[in-house]
């Protein structure tokens, strides 16, 4: 079985965004009917949305909070819905990756509104709950460090790649970093 899930955006008089899924079955059949995820919302992009063994987790940003929720195979919701702490000013693009045994790696651009943005993450277990505190993703670089993904392995092991803009060269690379020691 699989999930889809979109933005849609109400016009007049509404006018909000709802994130919409419907969920399927292997050989294409709609599994449940079409379910609103977030609703009433002015602005909540759909950042990403990964398979977990029994549903699905996703990320939204709200008005730059960025936030997480685990969801049933149906569409209903599991567990808490998450905003993402040490967040203290906007943040941007976030990515999750869920490993086969439950464990999500949930990794967000953070701004401050003073400093250039950073990639900060944070680990989830099987359950849900957070494991230890959001951590900086990229060590010490200066410079801009943004839109970050998440990839994991079949082993459970987390890699986070993003763009990183140095100050003063104008050129953005792409790095990575394995995830280690949970």
């Amino acid at each position: 079985d699989y999930a889809v899930a979109w933005n849609r955006n109400l016009p007049a008089p509404a006018f909000r965004q709802d994130i919409e899924l419907r969920t399927y079955t292997a050989d294409g059949a709609p599994r449940a009917p079409l379910r609103v995820i977030v609703q009433d919302l002015v602005q909540a992009p759909l950042q990403d949305l990964a398979a977990l063994a029994d549903g699905f987790v996703a990320a939204w940003n709200v008005d730059g909070s960025p936030r997480l929720q685990r969801f049933a195979a149906d569409g209903s919701a599991a567990g808490t819905e998450f905003a993402f702490a040490g967040t203290a000013g906007r943040s941007g693009t976030a990515a999750i990756a869920a490993a086969a045994d439950g464990t999500v790696l949930w990794a967000v651009t953070v701004a401050d509104g003073v400093d250039a943005p950073d990639v900060a993450a944070q680990l989830f277990d099987a359950a849900g709950s957070p494991v230890g505190v959001p951590f900086t993703v990229h060590g010490l670089l200066a410079g801009t460090q943004d839109r970050p993904r998440v990839a994991v392995d079949g082993d459970g092991n987390f890699v986070v790649g993003w763009r990183y803009d140095a100050p003063g060269f104008g050129l953005a690379e792409l790095r990575a970093r394995r995830v280690e020691g949970f």
